[in-house]
């Protein structure tokens, strides 16, 4: 039974790459097909309803403190202690599903922050809208912190449920505790998802200057710990381009305290920001945003308050992914003839700004909300001529005309352009307060290489095929930095020449799952290591891939087979009975039949195809069983509205009597759609037109007998 527990909180006055998560939207709202043990049981067992507030009030208090010198605050946030006992769990399959669905009313999204979490090997958590909108996960063990703390990305809506799936054997071992929830009273989503209330509309969509993707790609939002304010920053190079996940942003984001140094708490407090990478718009003009890509946890490196610059290292790096640029940097103070900057503003999608006048540096002191000052000439005075900042887009990279970084934003004037905005010097962070916690310089330069600028680079990433052959096999390690040694190694199945190269042949000499794995060894002795590549060794057998499916059958009913998801296959081909129906599947893992007559059983077979060729074909005999006394007829089919389903005798092809006899219809997940009992006429009517597109089984009992019919829903 579903429980409704009012929650009552005390008001505060106040290639996957290792670590990375993904939020998905789906304008279709079919969120919840994407992961089956939430399309069957999309419903969690308790519901939390949080108090309600005066939101609008929030909305104008935070109008009069808009300044670009503050972390943007875009929600209020519920201090909880919830743990998964005070959950419930359901048993699937070979596991079990906690699920808990949470309410906030009038939020324009929910997100959460989590401490004591911990997930256990093959565990997934999801979090998900309730109109089936946005998706955020799966979120594995791969991206359990050094702390426990973990904060998810904004989920839109105000009605979202939490689902953590717990394989039978990992019974016990995921832990979490929900801490805070965040109630968004301010809109971040762009237009298709209602964006009201976003960035100012003197903007520049980054979708529009594709000149500018490499330095974009480098450029995060920042969700503070608190989770529910937000600021800019970006990763930046190292001179010996070691691809470190160095994080550049602002020092006043993490001075919570406003008073020019930052306390054990402070700084603990930075170390679990969540950075979110490629949230953009997908075109110019358009109106669908990119996935983001998140990432948790960070180690503070640096940060000086006179130039409000900070620097972190993320505890998960997206080295060897195409997607991700380090940007570079001109240390040199030179004035610059232009300046261009890349940031979020009030949290939207990525916007871009320019001053196409030269810079100057200030020559009078800054005072900034809460009494602190920037000293002279520690600040870039840029006037923006094109585009604005606003809060949230404190951090962001300032660039000079040939695209380096020469510093972040610090604050500045409000509105659209002409607007001033001032920018921390790069140059000046170099050597900070000449300490290693205050100063850029032994992070970005630990060698000693005296560089004085770097360039913008794309990360190092392996290309190849999904499987090792026999004949030989060519993996690729591009863009490595210059004077980068590749080192490779690989599985006992696999062998190559153990000497480094960029490229390299391996050959199978064994066969079943492989790795191979490349580390780059810098000019200064650092090791990049990219992602493990797993790959298929040799030609798959039938082995490889056995047949799940019924041994027998009931005449005229559906049947699913399915084989294991296959490492480097390419394409599947499935042979099946003659006399039977095929349904779906073909070139998957599973297969959908419908079974012919009495008699008609036969050999259901699958042969799967790698680089290497194909593998021979796994088979499953299944015999058709019982009488085929009874058929169904769906009219109209495809359905757009009301459809009949009508139960005919095949011995006298016409009604089938006063005969009693159930109805089920489910869904190409295999969920109960509808369901009628107790039908004592040969017809009876649905109605599909709330129903999706898509193929539904119809599924009849009578006495013991089963059959099945497909409907199609078209609208």
């Amino acid at each position: 039974m579903k429980k409704a527990i009012i929650l009552i909180i005390l008001m505060s006055i106040i290639q996957v790459v290792k670590g990375q998560v993904e939020t998905k939207f789906f304008p279709e709202r079919d969120a919840f097909d994407q992961f089956k043990l939430i399309k069957d049981h999309p419903k969690a067992n308790m519901t939390i309803k949080l108090p309600s507030f005066d939101a609008q009030k929030l909305v104008d208090e935070a109008k009069l403190n808009d300044r670009g010198d503050l972390p943007f605050q875009f929600g209020k946030g519920f201090d909880t202690e919830i743990t998964l006992s005070d959950g419930e769990w359901t048993n699937v399959g070979n596991g079990r599903l906690w699920s808990m669905e949470f309410q906030s009313n009038g939020a324009y999204s929910i997100n959460f922050v989590f401490d004591q979490f911990f997930l256990s090997d093959s565990a997934k958590l999801y979090v998900i809208n309730v109109d089936g909108t946005m998706l955020y996960g799966p979120v594995t063990s791969k991206q359990n912190t050094k702390n426990g703390y973990f904060l998810t990305d904004l989920i839109q809506g105000d009605d979202v449920t939490i689902h953590l799936y717990e394989p039978n054997s990992e019974k016990g071992k995921s832990k979490l505790t929900i801490k805070r929830i965040v109630h968004a009273y301010k809109n971040l989503f762009p237009e298709l998802y209602g964006n009201l209330g976003g960035s100012d509309t003197c903007n520049n969509d980054i979708a529009c200057f594709p000149a500018w993707d490499d330095e974009s790609d480098a450029v995060a939002l920042v969700l503070l710990s608190d989770g529910s304010e937000m600021c800019s920053g970006s990763l930046l190079m190292t001179a010996n381009q070691s691809f470190r996940p160095y994080f550049l942003s602002a020092f006043h984001c993490i001075d919570v305290s406003r008073n020019g140094s930052l306390s054990t708490t402070e700084i603990s407090n930075a170390e679990n920001w969540m950075f979110k990478f490629q949230y953009k718009m997908t075109t110019c003009g358009g109106s669908m945003a990119t996935m983001g890509i998140t990432y948790n946890g960070a180690t503070f490196r640096a940060a000086w308050d006179p130039s409000d610059f900070a620097l972190l290292e993320m505890d998960n790096s997206p080295v060897g992914d195409a997607q991700f640029t380090w940007l570079g940097w001109d240390r040199s103070g030179n004035i610059p003839s232009s300046g261009t900057s890349i940031h979020h503003p009030s949290g939207d999608v990525m916007k871009i700004s320019f001053d196409s006048g030269q810079l100057n540096s200030n020559n009078v002191q800054l005072n900034w909300v809460g009494g602190t000052t920037s000293p002279t000439n520690t600040h870039w005075v840029v006037g923006l001529d094109n585009g604005t900042a606003e809060g949230g887009s404190s951090g962001s990279p300032l660039f000079d005309q040939n695209s380096r970084v020469i510093g972040q934003l610090h604050g500045g004037e409000d509105g659209c352009p002409p607007v001033t905005k001032f920018y921390g010097q790069f140059h000046r962070s170099w050597a900070g307060d000449s300490t290693n916690t205050t100063r850029l310089s032994n992070w970005l330069d630990a060698c000693g290489t005296g560089a004085v600028t770097t360039n913008t680079a794309r990360s190092p990433y392996i290309s190849g095929s999904s499987a090792v052959c026999p004949s030989g096999t060519t993996f690729t390690v591009n863009y490595v930095p210059p004077g980068g040694t590749v080192r490779w190694a690989c599985s006992t199945n696999i062998s190559f020449d153990n000497q480094p190269g960029d490229s390299k042949v391996f050959t199978a000499n064994g066969t079943n799952s492989g790795w191979i794995v490349a580390r780059i060894v810098t000019t200064c002795n650092d090791t990049i290591t990219l992602p493990t590549q797993v790959v298929w060794v040799g030609l798959y057998s039938s082995s490889n891939y056995p047949i799940t499916g019924p041994s027998s059958a009931p005449c005229r009913q559906y049947v699913y087979y399915s084989i294991p998801t296959l490492v480097g296959v390419t394409s599947i081909n499935w042979v099946w009975p003659s006399g039977w129906t095929y349904i779906s599947g073909q070139g998957t893992t599973n297969l959908a039949l419908q079974t012919g007559t009495t008699g008609s059983g036969g050999i259901v077979g699958a042969q799967a195809t790698n680089a290497c060729g194909t593998g021979s074909y796994a088979t499953k005999y299944t015999s058709v069983t019982g009488i085929c006394g009874y058929r169904l007829d769906v009219s109209p089919n495809p359905a757009t509205g009301e459809a009949t389903i009508e139960l005919v005798s095949d011995s006298e092809e016409g009604l089938a009597g006063a005969v009693e006899w159930e109805l089920d219809i489910y869904d190409s997940m295999q969920s109960l759609k509808e369901k009628k009992t107790d039908i004592k006429t040969a017809q009876t009517m649905i109605n599909t037109s709330s129903w999706k597109d898509g193929v539904y089984i119809v599924r009849a009992k009578i006495g013991d007998e089963v059959i099945t019919e497909k409907l199609v829903v078209k609208h």
